[in-house]
């Protein structure tokens, strides 16, 4: 019995260790509204990101009716001529300029995308890969900072799954819609 306990202890251990870890909390700033998920969904992101950024891609994340391309990724995107050439969707995000009392005092206009057809989400979602193809991918959920960004070009309340994948020197935010697991928002954080 107590080698079969000594046996169990060190994996009961992990076992929890990865439990508490994949339940993360974070640092949520004041006045973000974050809505956290389940583990399972979290990791059933975390999987299909894999497969959908590997050779083994079907490009089941995109849900065939819009995704939002935020301003940071689309400014580097719209660079690239294969990108800058999709020419539906074209979006504004009028961004708050904050006073040091944390008060509006002026806004910036940023340009962003909209992807609406399976053929621009193709080739959108391959030139991504190609970024991250030979990297070790990482993902984690966002800092404070990320948060804050986050939340002041968007106009709902931040729900997981989202997630920031690290890979070479790209780190990409993905919000996932929680029902169909499809990618709603990307965008690049700094």
């Amino acid at each position: 019995m107590r080698t079969l306990l000594k046996t169990i202890q060190p994996l009961l251990i992990l076992c929890i260790c990865t439990s508490c870890a994949n339940a993360q909390k974070i640092e949520i700033p004041a006045g973000v509204t974050y809505k956290y998920a389940d583990d399972k969904t979290n990791q059933k992101a975390k999987t299909l990101l894999d497969k959908e950024l590997s050779g083994k891609c079907s490009y089941d994340i995109f849900n065939g009716g819009s995704l939002i391309i935020g301003p940071r990724l689309w400014e580097r995107l719209s660079q690239t001529d294969s990108i800058r050439n999709i020419e539906a969707g074209k979006t504004s995000f009028h961004v708050p300029i904050l006073d040091e009392n944390g008060n509006p005092k002026s806004e910036k206009v940023l340009d962003g995308k909209l992807i609406q057809t399976k053929a621009d989400f193709r080739k959108l979602w391959n030139h991504l890969r190609a970024e991250f193809s030979g990297s070790k991918l990482t993902y984690r959920k966002l800092t404070p900072a990320e948060l804050k960004y986050y939340w002041a070009i968007i106009s709902f309340d931040i729900d997981e799954p989202i997630l920031i994948i690290e890979g070479g020197k790209y780190k990409l935010l993905v919000n996932f819609t929680k029902d169909d697991m499809k990618a709603m928002w990307l965008d690049e954080v700094y």
